[in-house]
């Protein structure tokens, strides 16, 4: 996935390789929303996604084969989740959200311990 810092690197590139004399102070805001709105709704590639994916199941087959109980049931619909490990629940994924942002969550829950606390 880019980083913000690439999108916005990537926005001032194309503008300054249009405009060759420009300098930073001529830069229009409307570049910097660009990339404020590319990165807020960035979608993993593909091959991310499957690497993602992966280290989702990975960590899947690992919790099983420590024997712990691993459990996903319905959460608040649309592409969300929630998952249990040995009685302690958390939530995967936002209403609304695309499933790329579902994978991510998931990711992050299980092999970044980002997200939500586990109760």
């Amino acid at each position: 996935m880019k980083t913000k810092e690439e999108i916005l690197n990537n926005k001032l590139s194309t503008f300054f390789d249009k405009n060759k004399t420009a300098r930073f102070d001529d830069v229009p805001h409307s570049v910097f929303y660009e990339a404020m709105e590319e990165y807020a709704n960035h979608k993993t590639t593909p091959v991310e996604n499957r690497v993602s994916l992966r280290a989702v199941f990975e960590k899947i087959v690992n919790i099983v084969n420590e024997g712990k109980r691993f459990v996903v049931t319905q959460d608040f619909g649309d592409n969300t989740l929630t998952i249990e490990i040995d009685g302690k629940h958390t939530h995967c994924g936002s209403p609304g959200g695309t499933f790329e942002q579902l994978i991510d969550s998931l990711d992050d829950t299980l092999n970044k311990q980002k997200g939500l606390s586990w109760r």
